[in-house]
């Protein structure tokens, strides 16, 4: 007769790691640091839509700040969905079209 085999039990893995409640706190204290994609670019050329001096947008656009960065258009749009949703809108599809 052969010998019976025994089936061995799998040893199930250990949970994750969480981080400690203090790491967490801290976490939420520090404040975020700016993201440098976004101040990124040239002065005299609109992060979003890549409008110039000498290409504006469509309607007509003007600087909306002294960085020369965004343009009056772009900050519009800026201030209806959001800075955030705006960079990820160009994020992931490139500069905006106008």
């Amino acid at each position: 007769m052969a010998a019976a085999k025994k089936k061995r039990k799998a040893t199930p893995a250990p949970p994750p790691e969480e981080p400690a409640e203090a790491e967490l706190l801290e976490d939420l204290a520090e404040p975020e640091e700016e993201d440098d994609e976004q101040e990124e670019g040239e002065p005299g050329t609109c992060r979003y839509c890549g409008c110039t001096e000498e290409h504006a947008c469509p309607d007509g656009c003007a600087w909306a700040d002294d960085t020369l960065m965004i343009c009056t258009t772009c900050e519009e749009l800026a201030l209806e969905l959001g800075y955030a949703a705006l960079d990820a809108l160009v994020e992931l599809e490139g500069r905006l079209q106008r």
